[in-house]
């Protein structure tokens, strides 16, 4: 009898400890997240990343919940405070509890382990008045893990997140007010960056409505003109931000890889808001637009370049929407097109950006080239043709563009028997500079240079243009028709 006695205190004891595993700081590793988030009890905001979670047993299935912790927690059995949001992109809307557990369907969401024992994914929580989520305070991430009714484990991140507060002073934690109107698809993910190229921490990571959850207590801004309404999204930027947001970036919600992306230089949007150094607090939230977030992808050159041995091509953007990269195709003379190469884009972007390929295939032959522009949904549009002669170059020479007259785009081309120092530019008749094409030495060759009056702003007429290379100098007349 007491040796059963034994037995069954033993099995007691050992689920006890099961149950009350320690938080511990290790194998929880976040892969994107924001360097900041928001407080308060009746200001609540989603708070998403995404993090790797390993050392667990291979091809597994788990049940989870997330919070935040502070630092003074680990080691102890406590995990923090926050209310955990649930993404399974499996699911057709996230899961958000306010009594997380393992025990009660609803208050714990599902992972599933790969081969060598680790899982990826988003996660998220919404914080809620506890002290933990001050501002100044910084919080750590924590998940908790259970295999049936039964905690595996209790695990911090290895980073942390700042609380800052709405407020309207420049200070290190405050912050305002964000939100925007998109076209994106409902549960994937928002993140704003304060750099165009989208490196480091995001400023805030929120997700696209409609998720499918109700949160009570949620800041004003997003329950008045965020909440339930299809691809809105919201959240909380710091107000001492000197670049201000530089990089809007939808990802997938099932892979994580980036959908598409937009950017704005200086942090300043088409639609005017500007993002930098904002003290909007939560009374006047920035809000971004349709128009910050569509814009065509619009060629403003595109020309063709004979070298030695080589036919150079290259071509400007002004703006790009969801831009996955450009097919470079060409063709004989009287021949079919076929794809020679291809150069990735800059996704969306309002930055002008400048790309070249190089075709070093080319034989004593005419050829035509052309661009096919590649959305990342597949759709794709073509580029105007350019006409390269590979031949024999003796002279200097100015062609008469083509079309022309024009409206919006003609080509202009020349001929350099020898490397010179080039400028091609456009006049109007009282002599103004309208713009300048080329202003580079050149090797000799056979130049095709597309120009485009979209982004001047100019009156229909006649212009000049003029070819300087060396002591030739020529100049010709071309007629806009709009």
């Amino acid at each position: 009898m007491k040796k059963i006695l034994n037995t069954v205190a033993a099995l007691i004891l050992f689920a006890f400890a099961a149950q009350a595993q320690n938080l511990t700081q290790a194998d929880f590793t976040g892969t994107l997240l924001p360097k900041s988030i928001g407080s308060g009890g009746t200001t609540r905001l989603p708070v998403i990343f995404r993090a790797t979670v390993k050392n667990l047993t291979a091809s597994t299935t788990y049940k989870y919940y997330t919070q935040a912790a502070k630092y003074t927690d680990l080691a102890t059995t406590n995990t923090g405070a926050g209310n955990p949001l649930f993404l399974n992109p499996d699911s057709s809307k996230y899961v958000y509890t306010t009594s997380p557990g393992i025990k009660t369907a609803g208050t714990y969401g599902i992972f599933k382990t790969d081969a060598t024992g680790s899982y990826t994914g988003w996660f998220g929580f919404v914080y809620t008045s506890n002290a933990r989520f001050a501002a100044g305070s910084y919080v750590i991430p924590t998940i908790t893990i259970a295999t049936d009714t039964t905690i595996v484990a209790k695990k911090a991140m290895n980073d942390s997140l700042l609380v800052i507060n709405f407020g309207s002073t420049a200070t290190d934690t405050n912050g305002t007010a964000i939100w925007g109107r998109s076209n994106y698809t409902a549960k994937n993910i928002v993140l704003l960056y304060d750099n165009i190229a989208g490196t480091g921490k995001p400023l805030a990571i929120t997700y696209v409505e409609d998720e499918g959850v109700a949160v009570s207590s949620i800041a004003k801004f997003y329950s008045d003109s965020v909440n339930a309404v299809a691809g809105r999204w919201g959240s909380i930027i710091p107000n001492v931000n000197a670049n201000g947001i530089r990089r809007i970036e939808q990802r997938s919600l099932a892979t994580g890889e980036v959908v598409n992306f937009t950017t704005a230089a200086a942090g300043v949007w088409p639609s005017g808001a500007n993002t930098v150094n904002p003290t909007g607090g939560l009374t006047t939230p920035i809000i971004i637009d349709y128009t910050d977030l569509t814009v065509p992808v619009e060629l403003s050159s595109f020309s063709a370049a004979l070298k030695s041995g080589s036919v150079d091509l290259s071509w400007k953007t002004i703006t790009e929407t969801n831009n996955e990269g450009f097919d470079i195709e060409r063709k004989e003379l009287n021949g079919s097109y076929s794809k020679i190469g291809y150069v990735s884009g800059h996704g969306s972007t309002t930055s002008m950006h400048d790309y070249s390929f190089s075709d070093k295939t080319i034989q004593s032959k005419n050829y035509v080239y052309r661009l096919k522009q590649i959305d990342f949904d597949g759709s794709y549009k073509y580029s105007s043709e350019i006409s390269v002669s590979n031949s024999i170059i003796k002279n200097f020479s100015l062609s008469q563009n083509y079309p022309n007259p024009f409206n919006p785009t003609t080509v202009i081309s020349y001929r350099l028997p020898s490397e010179s120092q080039v400028t091609l530019k456009v006049f109007n008749v009282i002599g103004a500079e309208v713009a300048t094409l080329v202003n580079e030495k050149q090797e000799a060759g056979i130049y095709n240079i597309q120009f485009s009056m979209g982004k001047n702003q100019i009156a229909s007429g006649v212009y000049l243009y003029q070819l300087k290379a060396g002591s030739f100098n020529q100049t010709k007349k071309m007629i806009l028709e709009k």
